[in-house]
């Protein structure tokens, strides 16, 4: 994988496939996609983002000092089933996060240079 990320995050690999198989046309059903089918409603490509890419997350004005980070480094993994909102892992709090805020830099990846 081009994201280099450990295995721990390997399940969250398979579900954003699972998203994307999801909302690729199939002559099988008369190249509509699944996720037509199942919501009836054409899928929001806008949404597909690069596996493993860097992003980073909003620090919520409630959690933030004045002079703290308004955004924190973060790896995104994937897409949160029924919310709005992005799965991300918080590179220096070392935790998953759910978040609509959130910035991508697509073409790059953390863990691509820490992994040989």
């Amino acid at each position: 994988m081009q994201s280099k990320l450990p295995k721990k995050f390997w399940s969250y690999a398979v579900s954003n496939a699972v998203f994307i198989i999801n909302r690729v046309p199939t002559p099988i059903i008369d190249n509509k996609t699944p996720y037509e089918l199942m919501f009836n409603q054409i899928a929001d490509y806008n949404l597909v983002k690069t596996f493993g890419c860097l992003c980073y997350i909003a620090t919520h004005t409630a959690h933030r000092k004045k002079f703290d980070l308004r955004a924190r480094k973060s790896v995104f993994l994937g897409y949160k089933t029924g919310v709005k909102g992005f799965i991300a892992y918080d590179l220096h709090a070392g935790s998953i996060v759910i978040t609509r805020h959130v910035s991508f830099h697509e073409q790059v990846f953390p863990y691509e240079s820490t992994n040989s």
